[in-house]
C-alpha cells in the first residue's frame, strides 16, 4: 500500500495526500506488492533491479548509487504479538526533494516519526537521517528492555528464584541480541560509507549527524556484547551453584546412609538364629541399642568436627 505525505504549511506535520507528489514529499510504501513496486518505479524513474530487492526479507543494510540516486536498505526492529523481536528491511530512495521508502512488511510508521521529531520536508536528506536515527532509537529501546530482563534474572539468581524457564527464555534473548548485533554491525558499516560522502550528497552538518549516529550504534554494539557476557556469567554462576548444592545434598545423603547402616550391623548380628552372647541376659537388648546409638552419635560428632 502506498501513501503520500506532504507539508501544507511550515508549522504543521506532513499530511496525507491522495495524489502522488513530485517534490517535497515522502512516498511511504508498506506491504507493497509487485504492482506497487512497478507503479513507483515508473512514476519516479527508479532502478527496477534495486527495487526488486524490496521483496527479499533477508536483505541486510547496504547502500547503492545508481543514475544519480541514492538507494539505502535498512532493517527496522519491531516486537511480534508473541513478544519476540524481529527486524524488517525497507528501502529508502533519495531523489531530489523526494523521500521514497518501500517494504514488503510493516515498518516505521510516519506518524510515529512525526510525533518524535520535527520533520522539515524541504530537506528530504535530513528526513532520511531522522528516520535512520529513529530506527537506531528503536534498537536502543529494545536493547535496554532486554538488559532490564537480564538484570532482573541476575538479581533473582542471588535469592535462588531462577528456574529452568528463565534459561529457556535466554535462548530467545540471545537470538534477539544476535539479531541486534548483526543488523547494527551492518548499519554501522552503512553509516560509515554514507559519512564518507563520496557522491557529495550530504552537507557538513549532515555528515556530523551521521558521525553521531555511528557513535550511537557503536555504543549499542558494546551494550549487546555486555548483555551476552552477562548471560554467560549467569549461566556459569547457576551451574556452579547447582553443582555445589548437589554436592552438599550428596554429602548429607552419604552421612545419613552411614548413620542408618551402622545400627543395622549390630541389629543384624544379634538377630541371627544361633547361640549368641548375652542371649539370656535381661539387659542385653538395652545394651545393644544404647551401644549402637552411641556409635552413631560419635560418628555424627566426628563428621561435624571435620565439617563433612
Amino acid at each position: 500500500m502506498l501513501q503520500y505525505y506532504a507539508k501544507k504549511s511550515f508549522n504543521e506535520d506532513p499530511q496525507l495526500t491522495k495524489e502522488a507528489p513530485m517534490d517535497r514529499a515522502w512516498v511511504y510504501g508498506s506491504n507493497v506488492d509487485a504492482d506497487d513496486i512497478t507503479r513507483v518505479c515508473e512514476t519516479y524513474s527508479l532502478d527496477p533491479g534495486i527495487l526488486r530487492d524490496v521483496k527479499d526479507k533477508n536483505e541486510l543494510p547496504r547502500a547503492e548509487y545508481s543514475q544519480g540516486l541514492l538507494y539505502v536498505f535498512i532493517r527496522a526492529p519491531h516486537q511480534t504479538s508473541r513478544g519476540s523481536i524481529v527486524t524488517t528491511p525497507f528501502l529508502a530512495v533519495l531523489k531530489g526533494s523526494l523521500l521514497i521508502t518501500l517494504s514488503s512488511k510493516e515498518y516505521v510508521q510516519p506518524e510515529a516519526l512525526f510525533a518524535d521529531t520535527k520533520v522539515d520536508m524541504k530537506s528530504t536528506k535530513h528526513v532520511f537521517l531522522q528516520l535512520t536515527s529513529y530506527v537506531i532509537g528503536q534498537y536502543e529501546t529494545f536493547i535496554h528492555g532486554t538488559g532490564r530482563y537480564i538484570q532482573n534474572t541476575e538479581q533473582r539468581l542471588r535469592t535462588h528464584e531462577v528456574d529452568n524457564k528463565d534459561f529457556i527464555n535466554f535462548v530467545t534473548v540471545e537470538h534477539d541480541l544476535n539479531e541486534y548485533h548483526t543488523n547494527l554491525t551492518a548499519l554501522q558499516a552503512l553509516l560509515i560509507r554514507l559519512r564518507d560522502n563520496r557522491h557529495a550528497i550530504f552537507n557538513d552538518k549532515d555528515c556530523e549527524f551521521i558521525e553521531d549516529m555511528v557513535l550511537h550504534v557503536n555504543q549499542l554494539l558494546v551494550a549487546t556484547d555486555s548483555h551476552k557476557n552477562t548471560i554467560d556469567s549467569i549461566r556459569n554462576a547457576y551451574t556452579a551453584i547447582s553443582n555445589n548444592t548437589l554436592n552438599q545434598r550428596m554429602k548429607k545423603l552419604t552421612l545419613l546412609t552411614l548413620l542408618v547402616a551402622l545400627p543395622n550391623v549390630f541389629f543384624g548380628m544379634f538377630g541371627m538364629n544361633v547361640l549368641l552372647p548375652f542371649a539370656d541376659q535381661p539387659w542385653a537388648y538395652a545394651a545393644i541399642t544404647f551401644f549402637s546409638f552411641g556409635i552413631v552419635l560419635i560418628i555424627a560428632l566426628v563428621m561435624r568436627r571435620i565439617r563433612f
